[in-house]
């Protein structure tokens, strides 16, 4: 089967004209969920696939997604909220740092993801944030952006997104440096990114930031073509041919609608399952 990609004003169409079909939710009845997932350079996504244990390796020995062709994909953080805000029947999976009160997280393994969960260890879904770049062509600015991030000057900022921060305690002190940094990839990161950069610009006036979202697959490919100075990814880096700086840890957080009030509680394995398309109705969960 063909992965059904939705894009933009299509989404919400889309949506719209399949949640006002569904009427056994608006009921009480079960109903069949509809799988939301990221598109395949997704950090995101890697990371999930990857704890959940929809991995498997190919007859080549490659690594094999096994999440069900009947998934419908959406191309960023934002889309995967809005897709699941509009239809009652949607489950998807997303930063934390991204979640808000327009959809309903729900608890893994009776947990419900929190910073407090998260670092705790409690909270199972979680994954690093990192900033990715090629050392051969890393900038002074870059190489001071690096240092910023893992100051205590940045704490406050990321604890206050939901993310763990891994800053020291040692003070930043601008170097008063000139010059354009330019930072592209995971769409997961982009809101935490932009407020980084506003602090860094406020102690460093002539430096300009530029934060592009995209995806994880895509920043590298750009650090990796020197296009752009840093790529943000939100899985671990697997390619030793790049360097990384690790400053904080998100929660995967897994949403439903909010009128959703069968799927309040899931298993890792009724969530692989129901990311395999094993599990097709509300009624086949435990209650």
């Amino acid at each position: 089967m063909i992965k059904r990609i939705v894009l933009g004003l299509t989404l919400i169409f889309f949506l719209s004209s399949c949640s006002s079909t569904k009427s056994n939710v608006d009921e009480g009845d079960n109903f069949d969920i509809t799988v939301t997932s990221r598109e395949d350079g997704s950090g995101t996504r890697k990371s999930f696939i990857e704890q959940t244990g929809l991995v498997k390796k190919g007859k080549n020995g490659e690594e094999e997604d096994m999440t069900t062709d009947n998934s419908m994909v959406v191309n960023s953080t934002n889309g995967a909220i809005k897709a699941v805000s509009i239809d009652k029947t949607a489950i998807a999976y997303v930063s934390l740092t991204a979640l808000d009160d327009s959809v309903k997280p729900v608890k893994i393994e009776g947990v419900i993801p929190s910073k407090k969960t998260i670092e705790s260890g409690e909270y199972k879904l979680q994954r690093p944030f990192s900033l990715v770049y090629d050392k051969e062509n890393l900038s002074d600015v870059a190489n001071d952006f690096l240092e910023f991030i893992k100051s205590k000057e940045v704490k406050d900022i990321i604890e206050k997104n939901d993310l763990v921060a891994l800053s020291t305690e040692k003070s930043y002190q601008s170097k008063n440096l000139e010059g354009k940094l330019t930072i592209t990839g995971s769409s997961s990161l982009s809101s935490i990114m932009e407020k980084l950069s506003e602090k860094y610009e406020s102690l460093n006036k002539d430096v300009d930031i530029e934060v592009l979202s995209n995806e994880s697959l895509t920043g590298l490919k750009n650090v990796k073509d020197n296009v752009v100075d840093l790529a943000m990814v939100s899985n671990k880096l697997s390619d030793e041919s790049l360097s990384f700086e690790v400053f904080a840890i998100d929660g995967i957080a897994i949403i439903v609608n909010k009128e959703n009030n069968f799927i309040n509680d899931l298993s890792i394995k009724e969530l692989r399952d129901i990311y395999k398309g094993e599990i097709i109705n509300t009624g086949e969960l435990k209650k």
